[in-house]
Parts: structure tokens; C-alpha cells; sequence
């Protein structure tokens, strides 16, 4: 199909999409008689993606763009975490660079890479996507963008044969940077998060993607174990990039070099800001605690701060680095949260990765201390982090209403000295979430 077939079959159905943008989409399909000379599958997808794209890519809202099917606008990237791709990619990659996208679905990310990058091949094995694409792309003014439509590796081609394989799906186009996403999803639709169940198998894929090109990028669930990615793919790791946004971590990235056999460096985005750590600096060091139970009440009544990390810097571990390098006194060994001392103040970096609460209070766990609580604090949200209850439970327990100004915050302390451990419970005023 040409250029022109592909822009006339889509705009074909433009009109029809906008009169009827506002429908059931349900009533629509099985309506579809009515309308002999629409596609009504692509026509609904479209009508469901644009809603959908509205929030998750804002800068194709409004461009005319086709969505063929639902799984395309449900799987991509967010704008901001493809935004965030494309810094990495323009910052490890020679100016003018041309990355080729291998597994490019709508094309999120291709278009975020195409801000920066000299010439971008976006690759999708379903060609009706593909065009979709690149009709898409034209719509959004993108003119460094070039297409092909093939698996990344076929079943049909043996492993011997990938390095060759690869270089035919290029074609004539020279990768400074190959990107790749593998389908977390087993051929029965069941999700997988080992790197060797995915498709393609990145573990053994890599070699000949190295050949192919110097740098690799690869992304990855954020269930993805980073330890045990680091350890699969070997050889060539360089950074691993853990992305987050609206406060739940999105995506890990892994930079892979060819020849590169020297330290890896983790890299925590969020909001904006970008913390950037040695792998095994976390092992190295060491989080320290509160000396005793009075200088955790000298904590209350507004002299002290209690700080929750986020879930994208808790995804990295960093959670030894945090106490160390941010100066707070660590609450348990496997809680995660931590105290600031009267007169600390946290680094402002540490509040772009997770919230800080004012204490107002603290008192030993027990079920006077929740009832009383409760009493005196009708409206909190309550968390309850390495303990046997729940929050949900907690807060039947305090018999307090989510919401308001206050949150009560349940967990172990463990003191330096080893005496009076036991769980504690935080009456904090949300100045700063």
C-alpha cells in the first residue's frame, strides 16, 4: 500500500470518527451494518485511543491520529517517560545520531527519540500498525523518520542466523543507538518478567544487537528484578535507568555498550530530577538509627520530620544510600522509612522521590494509643509499612476517616542500642507530599 492508499483509506473515516467521537463504541460495532463503507473496528480503536492518548501522550491530542486496535494505546509509553528515553539517548549518542527503534508499536517512543535524534527507523512486525504509524507521523510533522515492518527475530530464524537477519531489517540504515522493548507477554496473553520469556529473547538476541550497533537500549517492566537483569545480560551493562511519574514507577531502561566491562550506574528519574548512584555503592553503605526512645518523642510535637520514600527510588533500593547520604536516621532495617533529627533539614533533592510529614506525635503501639488517636485525630490517612496489619485494618482499628490533614503512620523502630525495640505509631501533618 502506498502513501497515498494509506492516507486515503484513513482520512476515509476521519469525518465518521469525529461525528461520532462521543458514542457508546459498544453500539457502534453492533451498528456496523449501517455503515457498509466504514472499517468500524479501526473507527471504534480510534475513537477509544484518542480518549485514551488525551492523558498519556497530550501533545498528539487534537493531530487527527488513528489508533488500529487497543492494545496499542494501552501498552505504549507516556509522553513523559518517552521524553525522558529520548534525553538518555541524546546524551550517551554522538549528535545527529540515528537510533533504530525494533519493536516500535504506535510509536510513543520513536517520536519522542525523533526530537533528538539526526534519522530514526521505526520497526513493527504488524504492518497495519506500521502504516498507521507512519500516517501518524505525518499528521505530527515528524520528517527524520523512516519505516520497515518486520519481527525483530522471526521463530523461523535459527540463532545463528540473527546477526544476519538484523542487519537485513536495517537495511541501509546505520544504528548509532538500537532500541528495544520486548513484548512482556506470553503467546497465551499471560504476563511475563524473566528476560528470556519475553519476546524477542533480549539475553540471546544481544550479541547480534551489539554487532549491529555500539549502544543498546532496552526497556523493561518495572517488575523487572534489577539484580537478576544485571546478572542475565552480562557483559555490556552500563546504566540502568529506573523512570517514574505521578509518583509510581513506570519503566526500567538498561544501557548496554558494546566492549564495556566497568561499573554500573544507577540512574532514579523522577519529577524531573535525576539521582545518579554506583551499583554496589548501596551495599557499601550504612544506614544508622535513633540511639533510644527519647529522642524519637523529642521527634514530636513539630520538631522532627519523617520522610517516605517513593516508589521509583524504592524500586532502586537505594534505601541504605538514602539514611547515609540524606543524613536520616533509618526507623528498621526492612521498614523504609526514616527520621530527620530536630534542626535537619532534608536535602531538597530528597523530596522529589518521596514525601516528608512533620511529626506531631509519637507514642509506643498499643490499643489504648489507637483508640486515643483515633479520638483525637477523627480524619487521617494511615499507613501501616513492615507491620503484621494492614493499613486498611490499621485504620478500622483507630476507627479514623481517610483524608484531612493528618496522617498516622504505623511501623517497627529498632534503636542503636538493640533495647525497647517495638512498633511505634507517627501522627504527622502533611506540610510537604
Amino acid at each position: 500500500m502506498t502513501d497515498s492508499d494509506i492516507s486515503s483509506t484513513f482520512s476515509r473515516i476521519e469525518g465518521f470518527i469525529l461525528q461520532h467521537k462521543d458514542e457508546d463504541p459498544m453500539r457502534l460495532l453492533l451498528s456496523k451494518g449501517k455503515w457498509p463503507d466504514i472499517d468500524m473496528d479501526l473507527a471504534v480503536s480510534t475513537i477509544e485511543g484518542r480518549k485514551r492518548m488525551e492523558k498519556k501522550v497530550p501533545s498528539w491530542s487534537g493531530k487527527g491520529l488513528i489508533y488500529p486496535g487497543r492494545l496499542c494505546t494501552e501498552q505504549c509509553s507516556s509522553e513523559s517517560t518517552a521524553l525522558v528515553k529520548a534525553a538518555i539517548a541524546e546524551r550517551i549518542s554522538p549528535e545527529g545520531f540515528s537510533l533504530a527503534d525494533l519493536t516500535g508499536g504506535i510509536g510513543v517512543d520513536s517520536w519522542a527519540f525523533s526530537l533528538h535524534a539526526g534519522n530514526v527507523l521505526h520497526n513493527e512486525a504488524d504492518r497495519s500498525l506500521s502504516e498507521a504509524v507512519r500516517f501518524n507521523f505525518g499528521k505530527l510533522g515528524v520528517k527524520n523518520a523512516e519505516f520497515s515492518a518486520y519481527k525483530a527475530v522471526p521463530d523461523s530464524v535459527p540463532e545463528t542466523d540473527w546477526q544476519r537477519h538484523i542487519a537485513s531489517l536495517l537495511g541501509g540504515f546505520r544504528a548509532d543507538l538500537i532500541f528495544l522493548d520486548p513484548a512482556r507477554r506470553s503467546s497465551s496473553g499471560k504476563k511475563v518478567f524473566l528476560l528470556e520469556d519475553c519476546s524477542p529473547d533480549a539475553t540471546a538476541l544481544m550479541p547480534s544487537l551489539l554487532e549491529a550497533s555500539p549502544e543498546v537500549l532496552m526497556k523493561l517492566s518495572p517488575m523487572a528484578d534489577i539484580p537478576m537483569v544485571i546478572s542475565r545480560i552480562g557483559e555490556g551493562v552500563r546504566e540502568v535507568h529506573v523512570i517514574g511519574a505521578d509518583s509510581e514507577c513506570k519503566e526500567l531502561v538498561i544501557r548496554i555498550s558494546r566492549g564495556y566491562s566497568g561499573d554500573v550506574t544507577v540512574h532514579v528519574h523522577e519529577d524531573g530530577k535525576e539521582l545518579v548512584v554506583p551499583w554496589g555503592e548501596e551495599k557499601e553503605r550504612k544506614a544508622f538509627c535513633l540511639d533510644s526512645p527519647e529522642e524519637l518523642v523529642r521527634l514530636s510535637e513539630g520538631r522532627g520530620s519523617l520522610f517516605i520514600p517513593g516508589k521509583t527510588i524504592s524500586k532502586a533500593g537505594l534505601f541504605n544510600w538514602m539514611s547515609s547520604e540524606w543524613k536520616m536516621a533509618k526507623a528498621a532495617p526492612s521498614a523504609h522509612i526514616y527520621f530527620l533529627p530536630e534542626g535537619v533539614s532534608p536535602q531538597k533533592e530528597a523530596y522529589a522521590f518521596g514525601r516528608v510529614l512533620r511529626i506531631i506525635e509519637a507514642v509506643p503501639l498499643s490499643s489504648a494509643a489507637l483508640k486515643d488517636i483515633g479520638k483525637r485525630f477523627p480524619k487521617s490517612d494511615v499507613l501501616s509499612k513492615d507491620m503484621p496489619i494492614q493499613s486498611e485494618e490499621l485504620a478500622k482499628k483507630m476507627g479514623v476517616a481517610q483524608g484531612g490533614e493528618f496522617m498516622t503512620v504505623g511501623c517497627p523502630v529498632r534503636f542503636r542500642n538493640k533495647e525497647k525495640d517495638g512498633k511505634w505509631l507517627f501522627v504527622c501533618r502533611k506540610e510537604i507530599s
